[in-house]
């Protein structure tokens, strides 16, 4: 068995004396696809391989070198594959902690938060949307002896974590966004901030400094603007939060592996469901049927999906039903133009739309304002996606037609908050479908069909319960549908878990 040293550092991991023939084989390990690389103009030229290599030639010593994260995820893989052995000299240095017994009512973040204090380079941390991350993340930066830095990549999400993390930790929060830079011992950025001044002095005097960086939205968080903020930082450590991650693919799991490391903790929705600290939810899909145009996509999305009058119909049918029941509806679209010929479309509805073109305060006011329960219908686009932490909202209505899992998990999970008075989520997606004995082949086929099977795909690998409705203009019949589900899918949680309380 070949023996392979390795110098690990913080974050990054040096190979000893290694030649170009075991140079290859490590390499392999080490690199991915992007995504729709076939389609790029250096690769159709036959210019590139279409292959990224995160393992590098080390210009000082001509050796081998790649982050430390990726590293320690795919070491064991790649001894077992390789039939080699790294002897590691770990070189990394520690971040220290104070002897405060600082503790959460709740166990798993607890576990969390141990899991954290042992590492040396990073981690991602897979937690459920409504679970605490933020709480984590606080009581890690209150223990923590030394300074650290929060990344969001909204500016509505700025003040929303930078009140969280304060509150949590007793001591006032940094600010380096929105023109202000006010760093402290802990600081809550934008990642745009963070990339656009990552050369400026005051901003590398003070990124050099920091011991911890925490990456919030991960999911959101794989780009070369990111890995090259974190590489310009050079923090200690680097985790990861997210809900959800989709690690099977290469092009998702190399490049988060590299920017934090491996896998350190996972607590998904069943699991908070199950122990009372999600709301329970279920999915209610309204099977909405279309002739396709065998068009190109945008042309289609336009027609099928943004200006379609059944299918616009069927939403507004359900916020009225759903509002008229008293509950708080929440309507997530993908394309402005969809956003505002719905809004138009429930005029008559006090609501308010949140999306990108809206200044920030607007959009925290609007939040504020829902969550009092001044206005109970909201229309929003991705943004909805990143970090709101509304507890009110009882009801979701997906219209975009989307094919992404990690999407349909995301947004679900922003209605699992828990609230008094609030029993659940009924989740509404608008599923879309061929008419009844169409192919792909068929000339009605409606593209966005197979999105819809991927969405319902991706809960039903959660174990959300899912009821499936056909439309026929009749919205009170969904609703009955849908809140007899959510009931007894409630009734059913409290059978197997004795004692359960939505907290």
């Amino acid at each position: 068995m070949k023996i392979v040293n390795v110098e690990l550092y913080n974050r990054t991991a040096y190979f000893d004396g290694i030649g170009s023939r075991t140079g290859r084989r490590l390499r392999r390990h080490f690199r991915f696809h992007p995504d729709k690389y076939q389609y790029m103009p250096k690769y159709r030229d036959g210019k590139w391989d279409g292959w990224i290599t995160m393992l590098k030639r080390d210009r000082a010593t001509g050796g081998y070198k790649v982050n430390s994260g990726l590293f320690l995820a795919l070491q064991e893989s790649i001894e077992r594959k390789e039939k080699i052995k790294f002897a590691i000299q770990d070189m990394r240095e520690f971040v220290r902690f104070n002897d405060d017994n600082i503790l959460s009512d709740r166990i798993y973040q607890n576990l969390c938060i141990r899991a954290m204090q042992r590492e040396r380079s990073g981690g991602l941390i897979l937690s459920a949307t409504a679970s605490g991350k933020t709480l984590i993340a606080g009581l890690y930066f209150k223990a923590l002896i030394g300074t650290g830095c929060f990344v969001v990549d909204e500016l509505t999400l700025l003040e929303q974590a930078r009140e969280a993390l304060s509150e949590v930790i007793g001591e006032e929060v940094g600010k380096v966004g929105e023109q202000v830079f006010n760093p402290k011992r802990i600081t809550v950025a934008t990642i745009q901030t963070l990339h656009l001044h990552k050369d400026r002095a005051d901003f590398k005097s003070w990124m050099d400094a920091l011991n911890v960086v925490i990456i919030d939205e991960l999911h959101i968080a794989l780009n070369r603007r990111n890995i090259e903020t974190v590489k310009a930082a050079k923090p200690h450590i680097v985790f990861g939060l997210t809900a959800t991650l989709e690690l099977q693919k290469e092009m998702v799991r190399i490049p988060a592996y590299a920017l934090c490391g491996p896998t350190l903790f996972e607590y998904h929705q069943e699991e908070g469901t199950e122990e009372g600290f999600l709301a329970p939810g279920i999915v209610c899909a309204v099977k909405v049927i279309q002739e396709g145009l065998l068009g190109s996509y945008h042309p289609e999305y336009q027609d099928l999906i943004t200006e379609s009058d059944v299918r616009n119909d069927c939403i507004v049918g359900l916020v009225k039903e759903s509002i008229d029941r008293g509950r708080h509806v929440v309507v997530i679209v993908e394309r402005v133009a969809h956003l505002r010929r719905l809004s138009k479309m429930v005029g008559e509805i006090p609501h308010k739309t949140v999306f990108g073109e809206k200044k920030t305060q607007e959009r925290i006011m609007a939040k504020k304002g829902f969550e009092r329960g001044e206005i109970r219908l909201i229309i929003c686009n991705k943004v909805f996606k990143k970090g709101v932490d509304i507890k009110i909202i009882d009801t979701i209505i997906e219209c975009s037609a989307l094919s992404s899992k990690n999407d349909a998990i995301q947004k679900f999970g922003r209605g699992k908050r828990t609230k008094a008075a609030k029993d659940g989520l009924i989740y509404i997606d608008i599923n879309d479908r061929s008419p009844f004995r169409s192919t792909r082949d068929s000339d009605d086929w409606n593209r966005f069909h197979k999105a819809s099977k991927s969405r319902l795909a991706a809960f039903r690998r959660r174990n959300v319960p899912i009821t499936i409705v056909n439309w026929d203009d009749n919205p009170e019949e969904v609703l009955d549908i849908a809140e007899a589900k959510l009931q007894r899918y409630i009734r059913k949680l409290r059978r197997n878990t004795k004692n359960v309380v939505f907290h």
